[in-house]
């Protein structure tokens, strides 16, 4: 009875250990097991092993590649080799053939090493915004293709992704993710009238220029964030080993690892996503260089241009403008920009010049009209506002901002129609924004809508929301001009709106 005692006290102990942590967990132990039965290949392993005893900086080799016939166990000593980097506490990931592209290679990576405690927080954020203006972006090519199915006589409709691609001139090519593999040469020529016209598309249904870039190069934005937090891992691990079996469908991850620091595509792409992350300063940064370096990069004057008035720097902000401008007089997204700019500084009329031209550019797009209609409504010019504002609403492009503008018109005219397009702006905004998921963007829009309800305590409570985002200084400050320019609309509401005007302003006052 006593010795039975003492090993069931061994057994309790040693179980306690393990879930402090200290002990093998028990997929350790299969690992490990598997690791004592493997045959074979025992200089390349021997080899693996010595390189992961060194240093980065002293190991004679960094790249082993496995190679050969079908069939010869291949995989199996990868996986092997992955064993013994982990025994050797390497931050390892592998990733095979069943991954479709380089997106989806970034994102295995990223979840392989979570499982290890190592997080990439800035990927990740960005490709779940990716995941989600992909995700609406394909809802508005769905009711596009739908459109086109009914014209067309009934004949099945493409997937939204071909939708998009096709526009490009790139179906097959894989120059989207999910689209497939790279087969041939396109005619640049082809590519550059189908962005076009998949920008007008893409900016029916996204929020900014930047998530209908986000959504056309993935890529551009994903591989400069994903990169740097790699290095930073490396910083704080002795090794990270990356396995890809079936070099020909992950390979291209390994030139996305080899971009360099001064090209400068990759700095704008770089900048434009540190921009989406709130990362201000490093995204003006790396904007700056590749400005430096190629000056007559127009996207990154436009990307540039686009943070200064987000961060409430308007003349900086007109200079890049006005400066792609010179570079492109065609480019609509350039004008809408430098509209909204000249809207922000009160100049209504130079906003009125360039979101016309802007709509010549981009027949049919929501984007534009809404922006004049608003320039409309602002200067009292009602009429013209309600042609801009229905004609973008009749487009559906699922944009609450024109609803939310329809609405205020409406209610300025008097019209009953006032409530279904308010009703709208809620039903098209994500889960209701509500402070863990929605954007600032997203909330200002609830805080608006409620003003013209009436619904003051809705608006307050959302108003509190959005300033608990800590939204950067020209996106208060738009708030602040479209909750101002209610007052002539409804002019018994001017101590209600003051007094959330104050609450904006002491936030923008207050010291950063």
């Amino acid at each position: 009875m006593g010795q039975h005692d003492r090993t069931a006290d061994r057994v309790v102990s040693e179980k306690g250990l393990r879930m402090a942590g200290r002990g093998p967990s028990r997929q350790e132990l299969i690992r490990r097991r598997r690791s004592s039965t493997f045959i074979g290949r025992h200089d390349e392993v021997a080899a693996f092993r010595d390189a992961l005893r060194q240093s980065p900086d002293e190991a004679p080799q960094f790249l082993f590649h496995v190679r050969g016939p079908a069939g010869v166990g291949k995989s199996t000593l990868v996986r092997q080799l992955e064993t013994v980097a982990r025994e050797g506490q390497a931050v390892t990931a592998y990733v095979d053939e069943s991954v479709a592209d380089v997106v989806e290679t970034m994102e295995v990576i990223s979840a392989q090493f979570a499982q290890q405690g190592v997080a990439l927080k800035g990927f990740d954020k960005l490709l779940a915004t990716y995941r989600q203006r992909r995700h609406e972006a394909d809802a508005g090519m769905a009711t596009a293709a739908a459109g086109a199915d009914a014209a067309a006589g009934g004949s099945p409709a493409p997937s939204p992704s071909s939708v998009i691609a096709s526009q490009l001139g790139l179906v097959g090519l894989g120059m989207l993710p999910g689209v497939g593999a790279f087969t041939g040469a396109v005619d640049p020529n082809q590519v550059a009238a189908g962005a076009d016209r998949a920008k007008a598309l893409l900016s029916t249904r996204l929020r900014s220029h930047g998530d209908v870039e986000l959504v056309l190069s993935p890529l551009d934005a994903l591989t400069p964030v994903f990169l740097e937090e790699l290095g930073e891992v490396a910083r704080k691990h002795p090794w990270i080993v990356l396995f890809f079996d079936t070099y020909e469908r992950t390979g291209p991850m390994l030139r996305a690892l080899a971009l360099s620091p001064d090209y400068a595509s990759a700095l704008g792409g770089r900048g434009g996503t540190y921009g989406r992350l709130g990362r201000y300063e490093e995204a003006l940064a790396d904007l700056d260089r590749a400005v430096e370096l190629r000056p007559e990069y127009g996207w990154a004057l436009d990307r540039r241009g686009e943070l200064y008035e987000l961060l409430g720097r308007y003349e900086e902000s007109l200079a890049d403008y006005d400066r792609s401008v010179l570079l492109d007089p065609d480019d609509a997204w350039t004008l809408r920009g430098r509209g909204k700019t000249h809207q922000m500084l009160g100049r209504y009329e130079e906003s009125l010049a360039d979101f016309g031209r802007a709509v010549h550019l981009l027949p049919g797009n929501c984007a534009p009209l809404t922006a004049r209609g608003v320039t409309y409504r602002v200067l009292g010019r009602y009429d013209e506002a309600l042609a801009d504002l229905v004609e973008a609403a009749d487009l559906d492009c699922g944009n609450a901002w024109t609803h939310y503008e329809t609405a205020v018109v409406l209610h300025a005219l008097g019209h009953p129609d006032r409530d279904r397009h308010l009703a709208r702006v809620l039903e098209l905004t994500p889960n209701g924004a509500p402070a863990e998921g929605g954007s600032a963007a997203d909330i200002g829009n609830l805080v608006l809508a409620h003003c013209v309800w009436p619904r003051w305590e809705r608006a307050g409570q959302h108003l509190a929301e959005f300033l608990a985002k800590v939204p950067p200084p020209g996106q208060m400050h738009e708030l602040l001009v479209a909750l101002r320019s209610l007052i002539p609309v409804i002019p018994s509401a001017e101590s209600r709106i003051e007094e959330l005007c104050r609450a904006v302003e002491g936030r923008l006052d207050a010291p950063s």
